[in-house]
């Protein structure tokens, strides 16, 4: 198989991110956009597969998320996750692992709406979509995001994240996530 042919929307989150995700959330219980091959590291409690469509799935619980990059995917999924999240659905907490494409209006509408970046100090190698075997880096710098009303959650992530890259606090309005984060520190 030559590059070309490959699903390059498959490549499976590597174990650093996984490990990460796991000790900020817990558990996974949901991994949207993912494969069979991808879930025997991210174990998430239940996925969908690229046939499944995770877009029209429901959501809930603790979500983690490594959605398809290409052109023009990302802002489906950003709608679907922003409708997900906090009192708008059933979704507690979601930390989605993206290219730190700041520009675009889709990256913008995250940084919006969540409550921690973490800007990725190296870029990842990822799992290949057919063998499983870790490759060397990627041709993208990359950015982790959280989405939580939990301080406990938003102080681990600023911890466990600091470690791999610049952890970064959103802008969120008075009375959010933020002001029980400084209570709790202070």
């Amino acid at each position: 198989m030559t590059p070309v042919d490959l699903d390059t929307d498959s490549w499976g989150t590597p174990d650093v991110i996984l490990t990460a995700v796991r000790d900020v959330l817990g558990t996974i219980d949901l991994d949207p956009m993912s494969n069979d091959m991808a879930q025997r590291r991210v174990r998430a409690g239940r996925h969908y597969t690229k046939a499944d469509n995770g877009l029209i799935q429901p959501w809930c619980g603790k979500v983690f998320a490594n959605p398809p990059y290409g052109r023009g995917q990302m802002s489906p999924f950003v709608g679907k996750l922003l409708s997900e999240v906090g009192a708008a659905g059933d979704v507690s907490a979601a930390i989605a692992l993206v290219n730190a494409s700041t520009s675009t209006k889709w990256f913008q509408t995250m940084l919006k709406h969540a409550a921690s970046i973490c800007l990725l100090s190296r870029r990842l190698g990822h799992h290949h979509p057919t063998t499983d075997a870790l490759t060397k880096g990627n041709r993208y710098d990359q950015a982790v995001f959280l989405y939580t009303d939990d301080p406990g959650e938003l102080d681990t992530f600023c911890v466990v994240f600091g470690r791999l890259g610049s952890v970064l606090l959103c802008g969120q309005p008075s009375g959010s996530v933020f002001d029980r984060w400084r209570a709790r520190r202070h």
